[in-house]
Parts: C-alpha cells; structure tokens; sequence
C-alpha cells in the first residue's frame, strides 16, 4: 500500500509540472526594471531584439550629397522626439515633411534598462505625428539636441553592438570611449551594395574592442580604419 501511495504522489508530481510547463511555454516572459519611468515593463521571450524599446531614432532625408569628408549623405528632418515608456515617438516641425522621410537614424539611448547589447535594425517602426512609419535605418548619428542619450565616453553597460545591414554612415565618436565594448558585428546583405562609412573614432577609444566582424568596405577615397583610433589590440 505505502509503494502504491508513493507511486501515485509521484505521478500527481509530474501532472503538475507538465501543465506548469505547457503554461510557461505560452505565457513566459521576464520583467527589467525601468527605472526612469518608475514601472515595470515586460518583454515577451519571442521579442528578439529587446535594445529596440530604448533606440532614439529620428527621421532622415537624402541630402543630395554623396557621403565624404564634410557631408552626410542623410540629415535629420526638423522635429523633438517624446520619450514615454513604451511608447516613443517624433513631432515633425514642419507636418508637410511626412513625405520627405527617406530612412531614421539612431540618436540616442534611452537607457532606463542596463542591457549589455545594442542590435541596430535594418529596418523599424516609428510613431511620427501620431502615424507609424516604416523605413529603414540608415545612419548612427551624433546630435546636440541628444546630447544627454549619447553612448559616447557615456555607456559603461554595452558589451556587443550589432549594426544593421542598411546603415551607410556612422558619425565621428558616435560609439567613442565605451569603456566595456568588446564585440562589434556588421549584418551584411547580398541584396545591400551600399558602402559603410565610418568617421573618424567612430569606434574609436574602446580598450576591449577586440572582435569585429563583417565589416562593409567605403569606397576607395575613404579610409575606415580611422574609425577604430585607440581600441582594443586586436583591432
């Protein structure tokens, strides 16, 4: 009787954790504190990309120019960017130039979670003048007016950045001085010929910068190694 009993407890046990199981397969999701916001938000599991919540993009426009030495070949459009948890968004200055987007740019960070990574999409949604817009992400740039989200000389989190395969252009210092990057991973597309432009220390005073790879190469008249100035030995 005392082994039946044994028995039976035993498969009440494994009953139990195979529902648990089959609820945590559908519902699993962990929870980082947002600190700036003063709430907790959660990220599904399947959401692969969770630096996405805190990349400030901004739209951009084709200048006219081609990128060299003294021009961008995008620049921002006019407007001031909303920051609310989950909930981002741009107002253009001018409402006409919905129609002028070409791609976004990455501005800042909105680090109210201390990720260890930054993957730059090829391509993302954004909420601009209350309308969302897809395109894609064309340049990491430094601006005044995000002065206070930059990851240069800033960042003491960030191990890995990854950088999507449209990017063309990455701006003097952008990722300057980040004291724990280590892995810089270039996504590269068959079906994207663009050159990638990387000014100078645009990489550059990263001590543990000791791992890149897929580099896109620039055009003959441009020089990339200068992006990586006074990083890792390896580089």
């Amino acid at each position: 009787m005392k082994r039946k009993r044994i028995i039976t407890i035993a498969i009440c046990v494994a009953g139990v954790l195979a529902i648990v199981g089959t609820t945590l397969g559908v519902s699993l999701a962990y929870w980082r504190e947002n600190k700036h916001a003063s709430l907790y938000v959660e990220f599904p599991l399947e959401d692969e990309n969770p630096s996405l919540k805190y990349q400030m993009m901004v739209p951009v426009r084709a200048t006219g120019y081609s990128t060299d030495a003294t021009h961008s070949a995008y620049e921002r459009i006019a407007g001031s960017f909303s920051v609310e948890a989950g909930n981002y968004s741009y107002t253009l200055a001018n409402a006409a130039d919905i129609d002028n987007i070409d791609g976004f740019a990455l501005a800042g960070w909105y680090g109210g979670v201390a990720l260890e990574y930054i993957e730059i999409p090829a391509e993302i949604t954004v909420k601009i003048n209350g309308t969302q817009i897809t395109k894609p992400v064309l340049r990491v740039m430094v601006d005044a007016d995000f002065g206070d989200y930059s990851f240069g000389g800033v960042n003491t989190a960030i191990r890995t950045i990854i950088v999507g395969s449209n990017v063309t252009e990455v701006d003097q210092a952008a990722f300057f001085g980040m004291a724990s990057l280590e892995t810089l991973r270039f996504i590269y597309s068959e079906d994207n010929n663009d050159y990638l432009y990387l000014r100078p220390y645009s990489f550059g005073g990263c001590p543990k910068l000791v791992s890149i790879t897929n580099p896109r190469p620039a055009d003959e008249d441009w020089n990339n190694s200068a992006a990586f100035e006074g990083s890792g030995p390896q580089v």
